[in-house]
């Protein structure tokens, strides 16, 4: 009687998963895979998905203007300090592309290193 209900049982049907770590067969019932250790019993979180910047030579000539712009206003608001804003805003210029290349140049570098 065994052998016929046997038969019609799923054939499909198993007692044993995969492991999603290692893709060992383990049984149904088991909590941790005896061959990587996955725990069975904890839900898995999702993975953050990456987050890609767009760094373009656009961007950061945009940014330069607006200080210009900002700079050139206080030309016009402050006559009387126009030498020392003069004076400021270069090295705020020069600073400021310095630091732009410098950390695009990192994150180059970055990118490479990680592959991201």
């Amino acid at each position: 009687m065994e052998n016929i209900l046997s038969k019609f049982k799923n054939p499909f049907a198993t007692n044993k998963q995969r492991c999603p770590e290692c893709g060992a067969d383990i049984g149904k019932s088991a909590r941790l895979c005896p061959e990587c250790g996955h725990n069975f019993m904890v839900e898995e979180e999702p993975r953050p998905t990456a987050v890609k910047f767009n760094y373009s030579m656009e961007g950061c000539c945009s940014v330069i203007l607006v200080l210009l712009i900002i700079v050139a206003a206080f030309f016009l608001v402050f006559p009387e300090f126009r030498r020392i804003l003069f004076v400021l805003a270069a090295i705020l210029a020069v600073f400021g592309v310095a630091v732009v290349l410098f950390f695009a140049h990192a994150f180059v570098k970055l990118r490479k290193l990680f592959r991201f």
